[in-house]
């Protein structure tokens, strides 16, 4: 999610263009069984099994926030 600041607010400093954004991955598991992660792939015999996991916990959650600013 992204928005960029109109000119006319940062027509007083020394800044041609500002854009922030904020982004989230795993947010939100959506599954009857709170331990199963359907990203998560396990491997057997060399093999790679998608939506099987083997003791692990679901991916964490993280935000990002970003500014850009340009000059």
């Amino acid at each position: 999610l992204g928005y960029t600041i109109p000119k006319r607010f940062i027509k007083q400093l020394p800044i041609t263009n500002a854009r922030f954004s904020l982004s989230g991955r795993n947010l939100l598991l959506w599954t009857e069984n709170p331990h199963f992660d359907p990203e998560t792939v396990a491997v057997s015999g060399g093999t790679l099994q998608p939506g099987i996991e083997n003791m692990s916990y679901p991916s964490t959650r993280s935000f990002t926030f970003n500014l850009r600013v340009d000059f």
